[in-house]
This record gives structure tokens, C-alpha cells and sequence, in this order.
């Protein structure tokens, strides 16, 4: 039976939302079955010759529709990816693909086939681990390290490199002196706005502004002290949305220099609107949220409404509803969804076809609140499988009695006698962000 949740939020920068949810079978699934080398998606974009490159944990994919291209780092070719665990890919304007991985960064030329490995360290990179990736109108490239002081920009033709030191500030967090520690602020995400400023997000909750023509960081602005803010998108030519975590969704005014207060609904054991994975927006104007506990959203700021789109394997009804880390738009309006584990799904945002799902299901509604919000979500039901709770199986250990299986967002019992299977863990995630 389809079920609708709604609630009415009233935020400092706009007017009430709509919160619902809507189950959608109006999609197409791609797994490590179909040919991906791995089932975690980080990080996707399109080629100018429509191909479509999927990041994993375990090579660079590319696709063309129908079959897959995995490419794997070799460390007696220079002319390989140099890592093949991928952080970021973004589009060159010559039509090159720029990979960000745990080990530098990458230029894929497609009319070579190969990569050109880019050794490039700042005087105060401590780690070659990319943390955020970043082409501008102009072309240039920025980028930045893990735990590293600079922001860094490449221009590809020329190969000109430019170091900017990041602002620093004092840190009353991570010391336990009482006299506060001298550090420098980490780069989480960066865009460019249409009047050619960059924001940049930091892991210390904290909006920093770039001016490229003084090549100076102009303001710093506190959006939460106790969070970190992974993604920013413009809404539009006056308000910015930001994900952070743990503290939820924020809006920011760049007009008015204002923010919303946070938008996070949680229970005594689920955080369902915490950390925000990816932020894009749409063709036609909304704004899509990737996250860590409840998949997909689609934020209307028009329409004042919120809706998940949750998604279900294509042999039987469970539902997806977290772990969507990255989200692409395609040339065409199809919209990609990268999972955490469960490989790729896409579907035409624009259709609005939703699908019932089994009417043997009762689903239970359940109450999160924030601040002086409530919200009433349809998260779990008594629908009992004799399946695993997750698709992707990682680990594997037995005895007489019991068979234990850990994959992608959990660890199930399987008792051997009954086949029973229990969940024991359905918050496991791979890859922590933070390691």
C-alpha cells in the first residue's frame, strides 16, 4: 500500500516544507553482477561522448550503456591510474576526465587511453589523499589534501601551480589545554556561484569565501562549530544549501548573510536527515539529497515540499533508503544514484511513476522530532524475509550452529538448524569517511 508522510517545518529563509515519501520501482538497477568492479559508488560523471564513469573502492569504471571498461592502477606503468580507490571525478572542459583517489591526483585523455599522474605536494600536505576536486568555468583545477594547509589550483595547459594558505583559527575542540590550539581549517567541499565567488566548506563547520582576483580568503562564516559541512549547492543567486554532519541540512543567505537553524529528525536510534553524502541540483531546479541513513531526497523549494524517494531491490521488496553517496544528472535528464554497497540505480526524475509496493507489507509509522518539529516516517515494517538485510557480502564466519555474514551496511545471523536469519547490526557502513 503506498504511504505518504507529510510535515510542515517552518524555516528562518523560506516558508513551510512538505516532508513525504514515495516508493519508486521506476528505475533501472546495475550492480557487480552487470560488470561493475564494486558495488560502493563514490563518485560519477559523464564524458562529452556520453559515457558514464562511475569511482569505486576498487577501480574507475566506465560505461557505455552496455558493457564495462574497469580500470586498474599498476605500479610498473606510469601511464595507469596511480590508486584505485576513487574520492572524485570531475569533467575537463577539453573533454578529459580529472580523478581524485586516496593516492593523488589523475588526468585520464581519452584520445590516448592513458593517465597522467599528477605528483603535485604542497609544502604542508602531510598525506597525497585527495578531499575535495574542483574545475571552475575557466578551466582551472582546485583542489585540496587531506589535513593539508593549502588550497591548491592547476592550470592543465600551462601547468602553473598555485598554493593559498588556508585561513587558520583557534580550536577550543581538540585540546584539552585550556588555552586553545592554533590549526588550520580542512577543506571538505568547494563550488563557484554564479558571480564567480567560491565557497568553501570545512570540517570544522565553518563557510570560508575565496576571492580568485585578490587570490585572498575575504570572510569566514560559523555555520555550525560542532559539525562539518561535506557538500554545498546554490539554490539560487542569493541562498546556498549545505549538508553537514551530524548536525543535518542548513540553508545560508549570501544576501542577507543569514543561516536557517538545522534540520535533522531523529529517534532514540535513527538519524534520518544527518549527513548529507552529495547535494545537486536539478535540471529543473530541485534540489537532490544523498544520505547516509535514508537515501535519496528531493527538496522543491517552490513547492515547499520534501520527498524520499526510496528505492527497492529488483528481486523483492526491501527498501534502499541510505547510503546514496553520489548523484549525477546525464545529458538526457537521467538521474544516477551511487550507493554505498548496493551498486547503481537510475531513473527519469521527470516521469513521476511510483509503483505500490507488496500489500502484505504493514509499514509502522514512526515520530522524529527537531526542535519544535515533528515528523512522522514510514521507516520499518514487520514484513518478515528469509533473506539478508544487505546485497553485497563481504566477510563470512561459521560454526555449528550459526552462520555469521557481514556485507555493506550489515551483519546478519543465520541460525543453521531453523535458517532463520537475524539482524544484528544494520548500521555498519564501509569505508568510514574518517579512517
Amino acid at each position: 500500500m503506498k504511504k505518504h508522510i507529510l510535515i510542515i517545518i517552518v524555516l528562518a529563509l523560506y516558508t513551510p516544507l512538505l516532508f513525504g515519501i514515495d516508493y519508486s520501482r521506476n528505475f533501472n538497477y546495475i550492480s557487480k553482477e552487470d560488470g561493475l568492479s564494486q558495488n560502493y559508488i563514490g563518485a560519477i560523471v559523464q564524458d562529452k561522448k556520453g559515457l558514464m564513469w562511475f569511482g569505486t573502492m576498487d577501480g574507475l569504471n566506465c560505461y557505455n550503456g552496455y558493457d564495462f571498461k574497469v580500470f586498474y592502477s599498476n605500479p610498473n606503468d606510469v601511464t595507469t591510474i596511480s590508486c584505485n580507490q576513487i574520492k572524485k571525478l570531475v569533467l575537463g572542459k577539453d573533454g578529459s576526465i580529472w580523478v581524485g583517489t586516496y593516492n593523488g591526483l589523475n588526468r585520464y585523455d581519452p584520445s590516448t587511453n592513458k593517465f597522467k599522474r599528477y605528483p603535485i605536494l604542497s609544502p604542508t600536505a602531510r598525506k597525497n589523499e585527495i578531499n575535495c576536486l574542483y574545475i571552475d568555468k575557466e578551466g582551472f583545477v582546485w583542489f585540496c589534501y587531506t589535513d593539508d594547509e593549502c588550497l591548491i589550483c592547476l592550470n592543465p595547459i600551462t601547468g602553473k601551480l598555485s598554493f593559498f594558505k588556508i585561513p587558520a583559527y583557534h580550536d577550543t575542540r581538540k585540546s584539552s589545554s585550556t588555552i586553545p590550539k592554533r590549526a588550520t581549517y580542512s577543506i571538505f567541499s568547494l563550488i563557484e556561484t554564479h558571480d564567480n565567488k567560491y565557497w568553501l566548506g570545512t570540517g570544522e563547520g565553518t563557510l570560508l569565501l575565496f576571492d580568485k582576483r585578490s587570490k585572498k580568503f575575504t570572510q569566514t562564516i560559523v555555520i555550525d562549530p560542532i559539525s562539518q559541512i561535506y557538500n554545498l549547492a546554490e539554490i539560487d543567486n542569493d541562498n546556498l544549501c549545505i549538508g553537514t554532519y551530524p548536525s543535518g541540512l542548513y540553508f545560508y543567505s549570501t544576501k542577507n548573510n543569514k543561516r536557517s537553524p538545522a534540520y535533522n529528525f531523529n529517534s532514540k536510534d535513527k538519524s534520518l536527515l544527518n549527513f548529507y553524502w552529495d547535494i545537486v541540483k536539478g535540471p529543473d531546479g530541485k534540489i537532490w539529497l544523498g544520505t547516509l541513513e535514508s537515501g535519496i531526497f528531493k527538496l522543491d523549494i517552490k513547492n515547499k515540499r520534501l520527498d524520499q524517494i526510496a528505492f527497492t531491490l529488483p528481486t523483492d521488496s526491501r527498501i534502499i533508503k541510505r547510503g546514496v553517496c553520489s548523484i549525477f544528472f546525464d545529458k538526457s535528464g537521467l538521474l544516477w544514484c551511487g550507493t554505498s554497497g548496493y551498486g547503481l540505480f537510475n531513473m527519469i526524475p521527470s516521469s513521476n511513476q511510483f509503483n505500490t509496493l507488496n500489500q502484505s507489507i504493514k509499514w509502522t509509522t514512526e515520530r522524529f522530532t527537531s526542535n519544535d518539529f515533528e515528523l512522522y516516517a514510514s521507516l520499518t515494517s514487520d514484513f518478515k524475509q528469509n533473506a539478508l538485510s544487505f546485497q553485497s557480502v563481504r566477510s563470512i564466519y561459521a560454526n555449528n550452529d550459526f552462520i555469521w555474514v557481514g556485507g555493506y551496511s550489515g551483519l546478519d545471523k543465520i541460525d543453521r538448524k531453523t535458517g532463520i536469519i537475524k539482524v544484528l547490526d544494520d548500521k555498519i557502513i564501509p569505508y568510514d569517511r574518517k579512517s
